[in-house]
């Protein structure tokens, strides 16, 4: 009798060699047992944070199972678990930083994204000249001499670089 492999994941053993090893790693059910392994060791924001973006399973909903089980890729959290599990990323996050810096993570609204994004404007200080060399905007000398040049083809107006003229392409 030859070697034999055993997979801790899938409780299974079997003849050992470069192709059973490849296929059994690249089989459907030792991948579902090693995602199940390691999802057991997930902090509870990142957990929070991959049901929040699934839709809720609607066969778990009606039926209280799923036949993908946890490789469904629809949530199988109810309302109650989610709760709860927003209250321990909460605790979690106090233990960690103290009340100040934790606030509990709300939908994202274009009127909050508008405040940070003007914040984050007016610390950083701009990389764009106040003043534009407008010699650095000249056409070479055989495009000059020829008539009705595209507009692409024409040399931007400094004033445009500092906000004071609309362009017009086309």
């Amino acid at each position: 009798m030859g070697k034999r492999y055993y997979c801790d994941y899938c409780d299974r053993s079997f003849p050992d060699s470069a192709d059973n090893r490849k296929k059994h790693i690249q089989g459907v059910q030792h991948q579902r047992l090693c995602k199940l392994h390691y999802d057991a060791y997930k902090e509870p924001e990142e957990i929070l944070k991959d049901e929040m973006e699934k839709k809720p399973c609607h066969q778990f909903q009606k039926m209280g199972y799923c036949n993908f089980g946890p490789g469904c890729k629809y949530s199988h959290i109810t309302a109650e678990e989610m709760q709860q599990l927003r209250e321990e990323v909460q605790q979690q996050c106090l233990r960690k930083q103290g009340a100040a810096n934790c606030e509990e993570e709300k939908e994202p609204d274009l009127d909050s994204w508008l405040v940070k994004r003007t914040m984050n404007k007016e610390i950083k200080p701009t990389n764009q000249p106040s003043v534009i060399d407008i010699e650095a905007w000249s056409l070479p000398p055989e495009l000059a001499s020829l008539p009705n040049l595209p507009t692409s083809l024409l040399p931007p107006n400094p004033q445009i670089f500092l906000g004071n003229v609309q362009s017009e392409w086309g």
